[in-house]
């Protein structure tokens, strides 16, 4: 189950970059995506928390959707969650003091 959801994770991540406009996508995001969800798969429950549960769902889901998520969606579901990421707009974006959700 746990290598399932990393070897999908992984494909998602890639997914998620190209279609998000990697030129204004800031790239920090994707290493925090990365260590939210390695957090997340160490929790067991019933210790598992309503943010990673939503986090690990989110990431199931884009994965076994017909349609892609975005980095813009799953950002958005990960602040929502109350997850602490960095800017989503890369600093030199003409949107770097928006907020995407």
């Amino acid at each position: 189950m746990i290598i399932a959801t990393v070897v999908a994770t992984t494909g998602i991540y890639l997914w998620v970059w190209i279609t998000g406009g990697p030129e204004e996508t800031n790239p920090e995001i994707f290493p925090i995506f990365r260590a939210i969800e390695a957090s997340c798969l160490q929790e067991e429950w019933p210790h598992e928390t309503v943010r990673c549960k939503g986090a690990l769902d989110m990431t199931q889901e884009c994965d076994q959707s017909e349609y892609a998520c975005t980095a813009k969606e799953y950002y958005c579901v990960l602040y929502r969650l109350g997850f602490d990421l960095p800017p989503y707009y890369h600093p030199n974006s003409d949107r770097r003091d928006k907020h995407p959700c």
